[in-house]
């Protein structure tokens, strides 16, 4: 697991293999390990599960809103590192996750979104033309026996230059 530093930032490899990119993130990113964050797929479809366990609980003893929404956010970050090849080096960031929360979580869930072969040429054009571009998840979370728990909308920016995402700016 190669992974190299610039300006603080610790660049996670991209990969195809959902196993890979969970133990990186779990190392890279620890509060996914503290969850126990699993990374089903990072291909067409993107997923990832989280179990129902006690420190995932809020205070009426189902899972906490925090932990639902972390669970979807990171699906914009899979994008990127499961189709890496596609779009070269490049740093991703979230730019703004919406969710609605239909039902208290009272299992695992499972966060889910589309990642289609002609949004991946788009934003690899784009981002090839002008280091960087922007797109949007639409994402569902779903309880362990199916039903829809959330649903989200997650905008996110690649960009070349980490510096730019680093640095405060209203035009990431």
């Amino acid at each position: 697991m190669k992974q190299s530093k610039l300006n603080g930032a610790q660049r996670i490899q991209g990969s195809g293999n959902p196993k890979n990119l969970q133990a990186q993130l779990h190392k890279v990113l620890p509060i996914y390990s503290t969850i126990s964050l699993e990374v089903v797929s990072a291909g067409d479809v993107l997923e990832t599960k989280v179990p129902l366990k006690d420190s995932n609980m809020n205070h009426l003893g189902t899972m906490h809103a925090g932990i639902t929404w972390m669970a979807a956010e990171v699906l914009g970050g899979l994008a990127y590192l499961g189709h890496s090849q596609d779009f070269g080096q490049a740093w991703a960031a979230v730019k703004g996750v919406e969710i609605e929360f239909k039902r208290p979580v009272t299992s695992g869930i499972s966060a889910k979104a589309s990642f289609p072969p002609d949004e991946r040429r788009r934003v690899a054009i784009e981002l090839e033309k002008n280091s960087r571009s922007k797109f949007a998840l639409k994402i569902e979370v779903t309880d362990e026996e199916g039903n829809l728990c959330a649903l989200a909308t997650g905008n996110y920016v690649l960009r070349r230059n980490v510096a730019e995402l680093t640095q405060a700016s209203g035009d990431t």
